[in-house]
């Protein structure tokens, strides 16, 4: 069989009209020249793209629509042009089947996606930005199911959409007196940096902080991000505000505690994330690049597929994250994801303390040979490790090598749990939040601790946006904004976050960097400690939004649900809250679609926003002083509405809530400010309906703080699992590692 460009031909793709944007519509010409095989009737070509991109699905029928597709051959032969599943981490694949005749060598076959000759504007862009977005084409040429990528490939620019945030990176934990960096940076709509901006923004310091620049002026050079420095001068809790006037956007930051001592200093990273050294997009550079300067993390790292991970791949993954590592500055460590299926041990993410070590994969079955893209695998060289206890055994006394389990396509198996190797367990991710993941590890009396990350696929470390499959359902899915992993360490070096996690001394977090300390009888999380008598939880929060209500656990009983401020029911508008959740399974399609309207009966809606929606083309799609309609899919995280209700008969209002899941009709009278909730089945799906505090205007800078104090007077003998979960108005969330209680009584 012959591989080269005689025999299987080659390919040109070209932009037609506008450059490429995020989003936006555009058009694509691939035009395919056959070689030397031909291609016989039934035989097929494929053009492959990433299975986390989110291009708007191909159609065929209607001309003057958005996704127009068109294929024509410059033989005598019929084409059949359809969306299909391709070849991981290609899953996007496009089919262009040769009926009624043959094609022979020179013969052409060109597609436009998004074709305006006929009215259409073009097809929509993926949400990612590249610089080398691939385009592959495969063929088929004798009908046998089995294709050969065409060489070379082609690399288009996909560039990002206008400033839509500028938003301040601040460390969590300064020392008065010190200088320390603050970070900026300019994204678009969908998380992008947005590289040629060339405006200025005015900040605006409290008193106590003095800045290095006050008017902090970009260039293209700086690809969206500065960095100046800044030094607080008074204890205390501070946010910095600004202003970009060009596109008239509020400038905020998250919340940073400066104290004149410091035991512990609060670090903020992302280690779970892959590009194209394995199922993702991006360079090991852009992710680099990314996770320090846009994802603004401390530490990072990164998780590729075993599987499909090459020796080469595996040098340069090491190569790069190594030369990056500056301690004090930026912290790296190298690793790889065990992708295992569940029943052999589910997803772990292998990480070293060292450099230059050994990957024992589950297996090479998409192992990339030479130069091609999609992987055909090879045999085990000796190095594999399946199921999971082999590599327990290989790693078996090292202090020095970590596992941590999570939910992705393949969720992690309990039933596998090494407690010399598993410390913390990730429970919030790109793919979803999975509540039902901690619960298992607490019921289990596991005594691991809790973080967040991205498992981000598009080289977006730290702030990685909705992607993925799209309505033909090929690809992977991607519904929430990443997650954060939250350490008090000692210092900013590999020694010193590596030792936090072994101490369980982390926290996990959505996007919002909210600053916590959760401890009981003045023991921080991840310890575990001795007690004779009662036992007292305490909890401090720093955050960016209103808390809404915090949540005491001991292991799986929530001891008490506390919130801030009651409800008025004496005012003439209620607000009131629906939110839904839940994923449909514990497994690789897990996305729940909710989709759906509510109405109002005898009362009138005079105002209607949308609460933690992740995706932008979700939430409310309409609205009357009657109804709402809406769109949206959760994957184990919250979506919801939040409704302002005057009630022409206070006995009789009603809340009917209808969706692709559930319905209910709810009395406005009914609801109280702890939510009324309905169980609609998957994997803790529900719909929660309550009545809201009336809205609090914030002001740019304003920080919140929540803390409290709870006695646990009767807790059980033996092991006692204390932790928090903490909910923000504004959809955002943290929970705490545990502290483990050995109880004597």
């Amino acid at each position: 069989m012959h591989r080269n460009r005689e025999y299987l031909g080659h390919m040109k793709c070209i932009v037609l009209g506008e450059p490429l944007i995020v989003g936006l519509p555009g058009t694509i010409q691939i035009t395919y020249t056959v070689g030397a095989y031909g291609i016989d009737d039934g035989g097929a070509i494929y053009i492959l793209r990433q299975g986390v991109t989110d291009w708007q699905p191909i159609q065929t029928g209607n001309p003057a629509e958005l996704g127009y597709t068109t294929a024509s051959s410059s033989g005598n032969v019929h084409l059949e042009i359809e969306s299909a599943e391709g070849i991981r981490p290609y899953e996007n694949a496009i089919r262009v089947r040769i009926r009624d005749g043959c094609l022979k060598q020179g013969d052409t076959v060109q597609v436009i996606l998004g074709d305006t000759r006929q009215g259409s504007a073009g097809i929509l862009t993926q949400t990612v930005a590249e610089k080398n977005h691939k385009i592959i084409v495969a063929v088929d040429p004798f009908n046998c199911n089995r294709y050969e990528e065409i060489h070379p490939i082609s690399f288009l620019t996909i560039l990002p959409g206008a400033p839509a945030k500028v938003e301040i990176i601040l460390p969590s934990t300064v020392k008065c007196g010190e200088n320390f960096p603050v970070k900026l940076r300019v994204i678009d709509m969908y998380g992008n940096p947005c590289e040629y901006f060339s405006e200025e923004v005015v900040l605006e310091p409290p008193k106590d902080i003095e800045l290095s620049e006050r008017i902090v002026q970009f260039t293209p050079e700086n690809r969206g991000s500065r960095v100046i420095s800044a030094v607080c001068r008074r204890e205390g809790v501070y946010r910095l505000t600004g202003r970009q006037a060009q596109y008239d956007i509020q400038v905020n930051s998250n919340v940073c505690a400066a104290r004149e001592t410091l035991e512990y200093r609060l670090f903020w990273g992302d280690m779970h994330g892959q590009n194209t050294e394995a199922s993702g997009l991006g360079s090991m550079e852009d992710s680099i690049w990314f996770a320090r300067h846009i994802g603004m993390l401390d530490f990072t790292g990164w998780q590729g597929n075993d599987f499909e991970v090459s020796d080469q791949n595996w040098r340069r993954v090491k190569n790069a994250l190594n030369g990056a590592y500056i301690p004090g500055q930026f912290v790296t460590f190298s690793g790889y994801e065990w992708s295992g299926v569940t029943g052999a041990g589910g997803d772990h993410n292998i990480y070293f303390l060292h450099e230059d070590e050994q990957i024992h994969r589950t297996s090479q079955w998409a192992y990339k040979s030479g130069c091609t893209y999609t992987g055909y695998g090879r045999e085990d060289d000796g190095s594999d490790c399946y199921p999971i206890t082999q590599l327990w055994d290989v790693f078996q006394g090292r202090k020095d090598v970590m596992a941590i389990p999570h939910v992705g396509g393949r969720a992690a198996n309990f039933d596998f749990y090494n407690p010399e190797m598993i410390k913390v367990v990730e429970i919030h991710s790109h793919h979803g939040i999975f509540d039902w993941f901690q619960d298992e590890a607490i019921k289990r009396k596991m005594k691991v601790g809790f973080i967040a990350t991205s498992d981000d696929h598009t080289s977006r470390l730290g702030l990685s946006y909705p992607v993925g499959t799209n309505s033909d359902n090929f690809g992977a899915t991607f519904d929430v904004v990443s997650g954060l992993t939250a350490v008090y360490a000692k210092e900013l070096t590999r020694e010193g976050i590596w030792e936090a996690f072994q101490a369980r001394r982390c926290y996990a977090s959505t996007n919002s960097r909210t600053i916590l300390d959760f401890r009981v009888n003045g023991h921080m999380m991840g310890e575990e400690i001795e007690s004779e008598g009662n036992n007292l939880l305490s909890l401090n929060v720093e955050c960016v939004a209103p808390v809404d209500r915090v949540e005491l656990y001991r292991s799986l009983t929530c001891l008490k649900t506390l919130y801030p401020s009651p409800v008025d029911t004496t005012q003439p508008v209620r607000r009131v809250k629906i939110a839904w959740s839940g994923v449909s399974s514990r497994f690789r399609k897990k996305s729940v679609l909710w989709d759906g309207s509510i109405f109002i009966r005898n009362g009138r809606l005079i105002h209607a926003e949308d609460y933690a929606i992740d995706r932008a083309s979700e939430g409310i799609q309409s609205r009357s002083n009657q109804y709402i309609n809406f769109k949206s899919r959760t994957s184990g995280d919250e979506d919801g509405v939040i409704l302002d209700v005057i009630p022409t008969d206070l006995q009789e209002c009603q809340i009917i809530f209808t969706s692709r899941q559930i319905s209910e009709t709810v009395k406005l009278t009914d609801l109280k400010q702890h939510p009324l909730e309905i169980f609609s089945g998957g994997e803790d799906c529900k719909v929660k309906i309550s009545l809201e505090t009336q809205a609090q205007e914030i002001t740019p800078g304003q920080t919140f703080h929540f803390d409290c104090k709870y006695t646990d007077s009767q807790p059980d003998d033996g092991l006692n699992i204390y932790y928090a979960r903490i909910y923000l108005k504004d959809g955002n969330r943290a929970w705490s590692s545990p502290v483990f209680v050995n109880q004597r009584k």
